[in-house]
């Protein structure tokens, strides 16, 4: 596995990475729904093709044309007037399809219901989901995929999102081509980075719709499974901070479940392979302090601390938009949690200690 690159690289955003280089894609109207088409949605669904029944594919083919497609908003969400419908169009472009966007396969999915099926990539693509939630109905799913292929009718009325994504079990592991090198992951983790953030606002500014924010929750967890699973399959060298980092927001997710337990086996099973990463031990100390193991936390909080070079927090780097560095948020954290020892050991006095 290559060195870590410094502390001082920061992650770029998937669009910086050479995007004269990815595949076009435009925006349409398609039988009252808006979609994206074009060679980028083919390169991102290809890895999953060769899996698809062929009659399925057949089906797929002769009703959309040789080439596939990513919906982004159905018929029922999309303005009634024709100028309202070409200004949608002109946005989806200008915001999605014009900026060397990265469209990431995941992985594939089936449904099946009443003797019927359809088979779906899932895509993670934070922009074209944030653009789709402007228009969405309250309770409903953004589950951006790409359809295979499907027999009979395909299906609209079912969930096509990351859970329903096929587990990977005596199986050959399919690929997506973002894998092959290290750009790729760079870009992946930077995606899944901004999903997990855009998430996290979610929690804090729709209370009234929380449900929808922990499905996301669920759904982003599922991404994380997979892509730590890629990290493990033969030919993947994902860089080393960046395999540190998938871990790190998979560590994030499970702490937002409450499942502080697993949040820290991960982090700590993940630290037996970067031993130096310090944000891996600032989320072990998150997880231990949830857990009530104080000590614990405060332990790893110093560690990270005492990371210096490669690794190490970046003393620059601004947290939760409160204007603190990593370094000055995690010393925050230990005097926090001192205090919070000390109350707590106050507290457990015997009342006749102070006799």
């Amino acid at each position: 596995m290559p060195a870590p690159p410094s502390h001082e690289l920061h992650t770029p955003s998937p669009v910086a990475l050479h995007p004269q280089t990815r595949p076009w894609m435009a925006a349409h109207i398609v039988r009252g729904s808006l979609v994206v088409h074009g060679a980028a949605v083919d390169a991102a669904a290809a890895p999953w093709l060769p899996s698809v029944p062929a009659a399925a594919a057949a089906a797929r083919v002769q009703r959309d044309g040789a080439h596939l497609h990513l919906t982004l908003l159905h018929k029922g969400a999309l303005p009634a007037r024709a100028e309202a419908r070409a200004a949608l169009v002109e946005a989806a472009n200008t915001r999605l399809c014009r900026d060397g966007q990265l469209i990431a396969g995941i992985g594939a999915g089936e449904q099946r219901e009443e003797g019927r099926s359809c088979q779906f990539v899932v895509v993670l693509w934070p922009e074209a989901e944030a653009f789709c939630n402007e228009y969405r109905q309250p309770g409903e799913h953004v589950d951006l995929h790409i359809t295979l292929g499907f027999e009979g009718e395909d299906l609209h009325r079912v969930r096509k999102g990351p859970r329903q994504m096929a587990p990977v079990v005596n199986q050959p592991l399919a690929l997506p081509s973002w894998t092959a090198d290290a750009e790729g992951w760079v870009a992946i983790d930077a995606l899944l980075s901004e999903a997990v953030d855009a998430c996290r606002r979610a929690s804090r500014r729709e209370a009234a719709r929380a449900p929808c924010v922990e499905e996301r929750i669920v759904d982003l967890l599922a991404i994380a499974d997979r892509l730590v699973l890629y990290t493990h399959a033969a030919g993947c060298q994902p860089p080393q901070f960046v395999y540190a980092r998938l871990h790190s927001s998979r560590c994030k997710l499970l702490g937002k479940l409450g499942r502080e337990q697993e949040a820290l086996d991960d982090a700590v099973a993940a630290l037996q392979c970067v031993p130096r990463h310090a944000k891996l031990m600032v989320v072990a100390g998150e997880a231990s302090f949830c857990l009530g193991q104080y000590d614990a936390a405060m332990r790893w909080w110093r560690r990270a601390l005492a990371v210096e070079g490669d690794g190490a927090l970046c003393p620059a780097t601004d947290v939760g938009g409160q204007g603190l560095s990593q370094r000055t948020s995690v010393e925050r954290r230990i005097d926090h949690c001192a205090r919070r020892i000390s109350r707590e050991r106050n507290e457990a006095k015997p009342l006749y200690s102070n006799l």
